[in-house]
C-alpha cells in the first residue's frame, strides 16, 4: 500500500480522473435541463469541483516532482 501512495502514477490518475469527473459533471449539468431533474445539475456543479480539484491536484505534483536524472 504505501509503495502505491508514492508511485509516479498517482498525479497522473489524478488529472485523468479528475478530467474525467469533470467531463461526467459537465454531462450531467446538460442533461439535468433536458430530463427537467434538478438534482442532476446539482450533482454535477459538485462533479465538476471535485474534479477540478483532483486535476489541479495532480498538474500541481507533476510539476513539483523532480525530474529523472541518473547519478
Amino acid at each position: 500500500m504505501d509503495r502505491w501512495r508514492h508511485s509516479r502514477a498517482i498525479p497522473w490518475v489524478r488529472v485523468f480522473g479528475g478530467l474525467l469527473l469533470v467531463l461526467a459533471g459537465v454531462w450531467l449539468i446538460v442533461a439535468g435541463p433536458l430530463f427537467q431533474r434538478l438534482w442532476l445539475d446539482i450533482i454535477g456543479v459538485s462533479m465538476l469541483i471535485l474534479g477540478g480539484y483532483l486535476s489541479c491536484l495532480g498538474l500541481t505534483v507533476l510539476r513539483h516532482a523532480p525530474s529523472n536524472t541518473r547519478e
